[in-house]
């Protein structure tokens, strides 16, 4: 699960009762109190296939994986923060994400829709303003927000960041310039599947790969059999 970030579609039938068995009781009430059913299975997705994957990562039974927010409410595994490496999880209507790697990684993934750069204009940084309006879709729009917003996710520094603070660049490859040096340390990666879009910024080389809710769910069950569920 080292070095991993998986991508689930979360369309088609769901079993939530099964994912209803994994989560916390905490992370149960928050998904009983979203209006719409497609909200409240991305929720519970998101905390499986995190779940899930730590399992598979630490070699610890579900009961035993323990989970804190850091001061800047980014949330963190205790065992996985030892062992030098941290997750992160995204969820949207249509997917949800979860990334595992050593050091620090940010992973957001978003409903591809029509996003104009009016709408997110106060979010940018001048220079991604200037490549914007000299022509684009929404798509460029979306993606360039998903990569942003990992970077966020990745630094865990919330809204404190600045906008203008840092700038994702795409030559001569895909990254982040943040206090005018680009961070060429950095995994920046960017892909659109079907209709989400999902960006990760890592320390460390990462692999994306995609499934579905059903695949999720036979991981899940699997598990139980083996009793670490």
């Amino acid at each position: 699960m080292w070095g991993r970030v998986l991508v689930v579609a979360t369309k088609g039938p769901v079993d939530i009762q099964l994912f209803e068995s994994v989560v916390s009781r905490e992370r149960l009430l928050r998904s009983e109190r979203m209006r719409f059913p497609e909200d409240r299975i991305g929720s519970l997705a998101a905390a499986v296939l995190a779940r899930w994957m730590l399992h598979g990562a630490l070699g610890l039974a579900n009961e035993d994986i323990e989970f804190a927010v850091g001061d800047r409410g980014k949330p963190y595994c205790t065992q996985l923060q030892r062992e030098g490496a941290s997750f992160s999880i995204s969820h949207t209507r249509g997917g949800v994400a979860c990334g595992i790697c050593a050091g620090s990684i940010g992973v957001d993934i978003e409903t591809l829709r029509r996003v104009g750069v009016g709408d997110v204009s106060s979010y940018l940084h001048r220079a991604e303003l200037a490549r914007l309006e000299d022509g684009c879709d929404y798509s460029d729009v979306l993606r360039l927000w998903t990569i942003r917003e990992a970077y966020v996710k990745y630094l865990g520094t919330g809204l404190s960041k600045s906008p203008n603070s840092f700038e994702v660049v795409a030559t001569p490859q895909l990254g982040i310039k943040d206090a005018e040096v680009v961070q060429d340390t950095l995994t920046v990666l960017s892909d659109q599947r079907d209709d989400v879009v999902c960006a990760t910024v890592a320390d460390s080389g990462v692999q994306v790969e995609y499934r579905t809710l059903d695949d999720l769910e036979q991981a899940v069950r699997l598990a139980q059999e083996q009793g670490a569920f």
